[in-house]
């Protein structure tokens, strides 16, 4: 279809639709990192902290999919020390541990403060978040979420609410299958619960002033090229360097809000976020 609209719409799209600009908001907000040496003894980029809605859509993106190129040997203490606690969590097999009750039918059994714990290591893993950030995400279950369609949603911070809100479906899963001891359920309400921090993440620290905030978040539903983009970043380092199966239904997600459609990507934009379908 993308093909069919630029066939058919061939002058609709121009350089200034597709290419990032700043303003006077972000423009001076510079993310700059530090090269030291981690506790392996390698030498790792460290950033300045993250600043609430001052920072380009598309530098964001550009952090994130750096950050998770590297392979366990050259990520951050930081993340080193999240994803062994993470992993400890995956291996404790009680009856009692957190991602076990995930997986019951009514996930309700898992408290909110469980759930926004395992949020504040899944941050600092993905997105390298650190308390000088001040990325606040509350959790609560929900017995129908906004979008009918969806197992999950988000509120975004805003003026009005400094903090994001992630709720999750208590009973609606979609199918998936186990992960060695993990149930397919808790796989699936992992996979919804990364889906909705890729929101709250670009939603935290974007310029929404800028002129291709529409395009980079808000069009297709909040699946924009830079949610995207990150995405698809999060379930590569999930797959490969964690060897967690995660999907977020990004191909899902672009079906379910097609008629959001307000600026068409290019056709090599659509091929760089590898949907799958």
């Amino acid at each position: 279809m993308i093909k069919e609209y630029h066939k058919a719409n061939p002058v609709k799209l121009s350089k200034d639709e597709t290419a990032p600009r700043t303003c006077k908001n972000c423009s001076n907000t510079v993310i700059k990192t530090t090269s030291v040496p981690n506790k392996l003894g390698n030498q790792v980029d460290e950033r300045t902290p993250l600043l609430f809605w001052r920072h380009q859509a598309s530098q964001l993106s550009d952090l994130t999919m750096n950050g998770l190129k590297a392979s366990r040997e050259y990520l951050t203490d930081a993340q080193i020390k999240a994803i062994d606690a993470f992993n400890a969590m995956i291996e404790d097999r009680s009856e009692h541990a957190v991602l076990q009750r995930l997986g019951h039918p009514d996930a309700r059994s898992v408290e909110g403060w469980e759930v926004e714990r395992l949020i504040i290591l899944l941050t600092a893993i993905f997105f390298q978040t650190t308390p000088w950030d001040r990325m606040d995400v509350r959790f609560a279950w929900s017995d129908q979420p906004s979008d009918p369609g969806s197992m999950g949603d988000c509120t975004c911070a805003g003026p009005d609410q400094p903090y994001a809100v992630v709720r999750l479906s208590a009973s609606e899963v979609r199918p998936f299958r186990d992960f060695r001891h993990l149930s397919g359920r808790a796989m699936s309400r992992m996979s919804t619960l990364l889906h909705e921090l890729v929101h709250a993440y670009v939603g935290y620290y974007a310029c929404p002033c800028c002129s291709s905030y529409r395009e980079d978040l808000v069009q297709l539903g909040g699946h924009g090229r830079v949610w995207q983009k990150v995405a698809r970043s999060v379930e590569r380092f999930a797959n490969d360097t964690l060897g967690l199966p995660i999907d977020l239904c990004r191909f899902e997600a672009v079906v379910n809000s097609w008629d959001d459609m307000l600026f068409w990507p290019t056709e090599d934009q659509v091929e760089g976020w590898e949907l799958v379908w």
